[in-house]
């Protein structure tokens, strides 16, 4: 049983993102958001992120009912593969 302080709503839209620290050289990357709560966002992309990675997020795609919940910089605090040999993974991301 999880034990979460905020209430994660299913949702999945597109999305766009690259690492703060890259910002001026970096090209968006997409991304489908799977989740979101007032804390953080679960997404699905095709690149492995490393825990820690600061990101800046774009929400092109949002249904206006949930883009005041949403913030435009968040971190990496996990990362995995869910299925091997499978260019899936899911990200999970706290807002900062």
């Amino acid at each position: 049983m999880e034990n979460r302080q905020v209430v994660r709503r299913k949702i999945r839209f597109r999305m766009r993102y690259y690492p703060l620290e890259e910002m001026d050289n970096a090209r968006p990357k997409d991304a489908t958001v799977v989740d979101l709560s007032d804390g953080g966002i679960r997404f699905e992309t095709g690149e492995k992120l490393h825990v820690g990675t600061r990101l800046k997020l774009d929400f092109p795609d949002a249904p206006p009912d949930n883009q005041g919940s949403m913030r435009d910089a968040g971190i990496v605090v996990w990362s995995i593969q869910p299925v091997p040999q499978t260019a899936l993974f899911r990200i999970g991301i706290k807002y900062i």
